[in-house]
């Protein structure tokens, strides 16, 4: 199952994705073959497009202007974080690779880093943020993942993509929720993030505002509410109901980009919608055949719900 993370890049040379570790001082972010490490075990291709240096909010008009090349390794470190919650190997005490087994039989409390929801998926980074401020690069991500060798045959596309981004008060009329409504209608599962703008109506984000696309609010870890800090729903336009599922969204830890081995934590519904894109890509190997509608209505339909105690409703 083939995984894509369209964010701010993957360190693909962090021992989470069976990296070396090492290289971070030799390796030139503009190419590839430079230092061992991409294309990967785990982290297996991929495109930056944006360049370190790209932000298409920046004051200096320069620096709105993407500079692709062929190397998506993370100078900031969300996308490093979000793809280790989805697909990372996971890191033992003595900050190695750990290699499984991934079963009941482990105590995972006992490993530095825990591994992803499907530590043997194949991740794509695509990199469409620099080293810092926003993106209008959402749709060639999605694009890619429709048709990742660009032959027009969609039939290799791939089968889940993390969008751990988006604009408040996303509406269906957005150019990022037309593409994802039309990725996953090609065969891409598209899982979002609902957004970080708290509890106002109809300010859920694009492009989890998409019919097609699963759009993820967080939970707070200590209790299975949403976390106050989650964009709500309806979408804006026509009342549709939105977010489509929760999970674990504060505190988590994952892969800290730059450092070989280390890890970080960070809240938020950036963390909470990799949860989903690893149970996605699990359920696509469980049923190869089913639809992204089916599957999609497998994971809300079968989603554990425990309604607030008293007490914490007080």
């Amino acid at each position: 199952v083939r995984i894509a993370i369209a964010d701010t890049g993957i360190d693909y040379l962090h021992r989470d994705f069976s990296g070396p570790g090492t290289g971070y001082v030799e390796n030139d972010r503009t190419r590839i073959g430079d230092v061992a490490g991409f294309p990967g075990p785990r982290v297996v291709g991929g495109y930056d497009f944006a360049g370190d240096d790209y932000n298409a909010s920046a004051a200096n008009s320069s620096k709105n202007v993407p500079h692709p090349d062929p190397d998506p390794m993370d100078c900031y470190g969300h996308g490093t974080h979000v793809a280790g919650t989805a697909a990372g190997s996971g890191v033992t005490d003595t900050r190695m690779t750990y290699t499984g087994p991934y079963d009941e039989s482990v105590d995972y409390s006992k490993l530095y880093i825990g591994p992803g929801v499907a530590p043997h998926a194949s991740i794509y980074a695509l990199k469409i943020f620099g080293c810092d401020g926003s993106t209008n690069l959402t749709d060639l991500a999605l694009e890619w993942a429709v048709d990742p060798n660009q032959d027009g045959d969609f039939g290799d596309h791939l089968d889940v993509i993390n969008l751990s981004l988006g604009s408040p008060y996303g509406s269906e009329y957005d150019t990022s929720v037309a593409a994802a409504n039309n990725a996953a209608l090609a065969g891409v599962i598209v899982v979002a993030s609902a957004g970080n703008n708290g509890d106002i109506q109809l300010i859920t984000s694009a492009p989890a505002s998409a019919d097609r696309a699963i759009s993820v609010a967080p939970t707070q870890r200590a209790a299975d509410t949403v976390a106050s800090f989650s964009s709500r729903g309806p979408r804006r336009g026509d009342a549709g109901l939105k977010p489509d599922l929760a999970a674990p969204g504060t505190s988590i830890v994952s892969a800290k980009t730059g450092t070989g081995s280390e890890r970080v934590s960070s809240s938020g519904t950036s963390m909470a919608a990799p949860h989903v894109t690893g149970v996605m890509a699990l359920l696509r190997q469980a049923h190869p055949d089913w639809s992204v509608e089916e599957l999609k209505a497998l994971a809300m339909n079968s989603a554990w719900y425990r309604p607030k105690t008293a007490m914490e409703m007080r």
